[in-house]
């Protein structure tokens, strides 16, 4: 038999390493134990209401995997005071108003288009003060119990974490669970569930999901940048 030499064997562990990246397995070196951080953005915009951004950051190291959960209590007073109907309301009322005034003073209070514009300030006070006794009606139901909205991140595929290839790319599962919540909509948008599993460049931005709510027209967009540490 003949005997193994160093340099043999060194080359037979270096190509069996080879194989196992090939395979998308991860490589059981000291230079491949490293840290990733996983950068996850998510926007919510469109609706008729201010965008809403939401970020975690989570650090995972290769073979690993990661996760994080959180609940976010919506305050009360945001439901009503940012409702953005009800502001649309007051200001169109103020602008009747002034219109208002200026037919008096030109054609009189007994001029119909003086009338039509009493009647379209009184349709428009009734619409307002309906629309701030749903919004008080929406305080008291929650006053109590505010709603929670879950957003859970996760990070690797089980019994295989995060792996690094030969070529420098991150390959990895992320998985997001998430609630958009926009103060002020009267019905909010449904919750999303996102499942990527793709290969990442270290540093650079991708975008894993775009949603769309039908109904309120709400759009939800998850962005994930993984970064190599050194």
């Amino acid at each position: 038999m003949k005997k193994l030499t160093l340099a043999y064997m060194l080359a037979i562990a270096t190509l069996s390493g080879v194989a196992l990246a090939a395979q998308g397995k991860p490589i059981a070196s000291a230079d491949r134990a490293r840290n990733i951080r996983f950068d996850i953005a998510i926007l919510d915009e469109g609706g008729g209401v201010p965008p809403v951004t939401r970020n975690v950051s989570l650090i995972v190291g290769t073979t690993r995997h990661g996760s994080s959960r959180s609940l976010v209590r919506v305050p009360v007073d945001s439901r009503d005071v940012s409702n953005p109907l009800i502001a649309t309301l007051r200001s169109r009322l103020n602008e009747l108003e002034r219109d208002r005034g200026r037919l008096g003073d030109r054609y009189g209070e007994r001029h119909p288009e003086y009338q039509k514009a009493l009647t379209q300030i009184d349709d428009l006070k009734r619409q307002l003060a309906l629309e701030t006794t749903k919004a008080s009606a929406r305080s008291a139901e929650y006053k109590d119990a505010p709603p929670m909205m879950p957003l859970h991140v996760d990070v690797g595929a089980p019994g295989k974490g995060v792996v690094l290839t030969p070529d420098g790319k991150i390959s990895a599962q992320v998985a997001v669970e998430y609630q958009p919540y926009s103060p002020g909509m009267a019905v909010q948008p449904g919750s999303v569930h996102a499942l990527a599993d793709a290969y990442f460049d270290s540093g650079r931005r991708m975008v894993i999901a775009q949603t769309a709510d039908a109904l309120t027209e709400r759009r939800t967009t998850i962005e994930v940048t993984a970064t190599i540490l050194k």
